[in-house]
C-alpha cells in the first residue's frame, strides 16, 4: 500500500503546479516517489476534487528517489526552482487545498504541507499511464511509449531532449 505523505505547490504566473510524494507502507525511509502534475490550475476557489481532476486531465511523471529531500527536489526540478538542502521542519497540515492555498505566502515560489487525508486514507489521485517518455535515449522506449512503470529518465532529460 503506498502511503501520500508531503504536498508541494508551485505558484505560476499564469496559475499553480502541484506535486506531491508517497512512499510503500513499510519503507518509510526509503524509496521515496515524487509525483509531477503537468498542469496547473488557476481557479483557487476549487474543490479538490475539481483540482485533481483538471490536473488528472494533462500528463504527470515521476521520479523515485533514496530521501523525501530528493522525491520534493525532482518536484522543484521540474518547475525549474532551486532544490532544498533538507526537508522543510514544521511543516504545516490543512484539510483541504483551498486551506493550504490561503496560506501560501505570496512572496514565495513554492509551498509543502500535508493533508490530513493523507493520514486516515489514499486520496483521489489520477493513475500514473504509460506515456511518451520524450527520452530519445531511453533504453525502455518503443513506439516513442516508456514501455516500463518505474523509469524517471523522462523526469531527468524532459528538457534536454524531449
Amino acid at each position: 500500500m503506498e502511503k501520500y505523505e508531503l504536498e508541494v505547490l508551485i505558484r505560476q504566473s499564469d496559475g499553480f503546479g502541484l506535486g506531491f510524494t508517497y512512499y510503500s507502507e513499510g519503507n518509510v525511509d526509503g524509496p521515496v516517489t515524487g509525483m509531477i502534475y503537468e498542469k496547473t490550475f488557476r481557479d483557487v476557489d476549487a474543490s479538490d476534487e475539481e483540482i485533481i481532476n483538471l490536473l488528472s486531465s494533462g500528463y504527470n511523471y515521476h521520479s523515485d528517489n533514496h530521501r523525501r529531500v530528493d522525491a520534493i527536489n525532482s518536484i522543484l526540478d521540474y518547475w525549474e526552482l532551486p532544490a532544498l538542502e533538507k526537508t522543510p521542519d514544521n511543516i504545516p497540515v490543512f484539510d483541504n487545498y483551498r486551506d493550504a492555498l490561503a496560506a501560501f505566502d505570496k512572496e514565495k515560489e513554492f509551498f509543502v504541507f500535508k493533508l490530513k487525508t493523507h493520514s486516515v486514507g489514499k486520496p483521489n489521485r489520477p493513475k500514473r499511464k504509460f506515456q511518451p517518455c520524450g527520452v530519445i535515449t531511453c533504453m525502455h522506449n518503443a513506439n516513442e511509449m516508456c514501455m516500463i512503470d518505474e523509469c524517471d529518465m523522462h523526469i531527468r532529460m524532459f528538457r534536454q531532449e524531449g
